[in-house]
C-alpha cells in the first residue's frame, strides 16, 4: 500500500510541476507558444503601464481580451485602449484562452471554439518560438523569440480599436496593405464598433458632425466613445 502511495504523491508532484510551467506568472509580459491566458491571468508591461487580459464591459456579462492602463481597469470609466474581440463575446473568462496556436495568438472560447486570432503565417522553424509582447507604449506584438529581428510579425498598433495611442498611426498603411482608422465603441457596456475617424492623405480627420471634441494640451491620448473624444494621460 504505501508503494502504491508513494508513487501516486509522485504523479501528482509531476502533473502540478506540468500545470505550472504553462501558466503565466505574475507579473510577465510574454505568453509563450507552450502558455496560455485565462480567468483572471494577465500580463503587464515590463514598466507598468499597460496591462492585457480579460475584462467585463460595463454591467453585462459580456467578456473581452483587451488592453487597459495597468491598475485602472476598475477606475469609472475603466479605460480600455484596446479590444481584440469587440465584435464576439465570451460569456465563461475562466473556460477560455488566450493561446499561440501555429503561429497565430487565438482566442479560443468555453466551447474551445475560434472566435478571434491575427491570422498570422509563420514558418516552420519559427512556430515554436512564437512570442505574444506587450510593451509599455500599449502595443501588444507577435513575434519569433528565436530571432534577432525586432520587427513583429503582427501588431495591435496595426489594428487600432476606438484609442490612438502616442506612437501609433492612423492612415493607410505598406505593412497589412489596409487603412489604420479608429472606430468608437456602441456603448460603454458594448465594445462593437460604431462610428469611425478616418485620417486621409492630406491629414484632413473626417469625423461624424454628431461627436463633440474635448481638447486639452496636457493630455495625449484619443479614446472614442460613442458620441465623444475622450484624452487621457498616463
Amino acid at each position: 500500500m504505501c508503494f502504491f502511495k508513494e508513487i501516486s504523491i509522485e504523479r501528482f508532484v509531476v502533473l502540478l510541476y506540468f500545470t505550472l510551467s504553462i501558466t503565466i506568472s505574475s507579473g510577465a509580459n510574454t505568453i509563450s507558444a507552450n502558455q496560455s491566458l485565462s480567468g483572471d491571468q494577465t500580463i503587464i508591461s515590463q514598466g507598468g503601464k499597460f496591462e492585457l487580459g480579460f475584462f467585463k464591459a460595463g454591467n453585462s456579462s459580456n467578456y473581452y481580451i483587451g488592453i487597459w492602463y495597468y491598475k485602472k481597469l476598475y477606475s469609472n470609466p475603466p479605460i480600455i485602449v484596446w479590444v481584440a474581440n469587440r465584435e464576439t463575446s465570451i460569456s465563461d473568462r475562466f473556460r477560455s484562452e488566450l493561446k499561440i496556436i501555429d503561429g497565430s495568438l487565438v482566442l479560443l472560447n468555453d466551447s474551445m471554439s475560434q472566435i478571434w486570432l491575427t491570422n498570422v503565417t509563420f514558418t516552420t522553424t519559427t512556430l515554436n518560438s512564437a512570442t505574444t509582447l506587450i510593451h509599455d507604449d500599449g502595443n501588444l506584438v507577435l513575434r519569433d523569440s528565436g530571432s534577432n529581428s525586432v520587427e513583429p510579425f503582427w501588431q495591435s498598433f496595426e489594428y487600432p480599436t476606438h484609442t490612438w495611442l502616442p506612437g501609433a498611426k492612423l492612415g493607410y498603411t505598406n505593412i497589412t496593405k489596409k487603412r489604420r482608422f479608429l472606430t468608437s465603441q456602441r456603448t460603454n457596456e458594448d465594445p462593437i464598433a460604431s462610428y469611425t475617424l478616418l485620417t486621409f492623405e492630406d491629414g484632413y480627420q473626417h469625423s461624424k458632425p454628431k461627436w463633440v471634441y474635448d481638447f486639452h494640451d496636457d493630455e495625449d491620448c484619443w479614446c472614442l466613445s460613442a458620441y465623444r473624444i475622450f484624452l487621457y494621460s498616463y
